[in-house]
């Protein structure tokens, strides 16, 4: 059984916190490229930005592709990341520099 894109990103979300950023990164790309993946713009930026974050101190450089991308998509949508989510998006972009 798969989870679905839902489930994946909160997952991805929990081990980031745990400081489990290798678990991290998988979990958020099955929510972006999983047998059930997401479509929306907002859910995907969401993922870029979580996989920015996960990756900002081992590969800084896809990290700020993915926190550029995260954003634009974001902002496209007018999306805002809820605070706890946020936290992980400034931290991010103290660490790399978003494209």
């Amino acid at each position: 059984m798969q989870p679905t894109a839902t489930i994946a990103t909160y997952a991805g979300w929990a081990a980031l916190a745990l400081d489990r950023v290798d678990v991290a990164t998988r979990w958020f790309a099955e929510a972006m490229g999983g047998p059930r993946s997401y479509a929306s713009a907002p859910a995907m930026g969401e993922c870029c930005v979580g996989t920015a974050a996960a990756l900002a101190r081992s590969d800084p450089r896809p990290a700020a592709e993915l926190l550029g991308l995260g954003h634009w998509l974001l902002d496209h949508e007018e999306t805002a990341l809820p605070p706890t989510l946020a936290a992980h998006d400034a931290r991010v972009t103290g660490l790399v520099e978003a494209p």
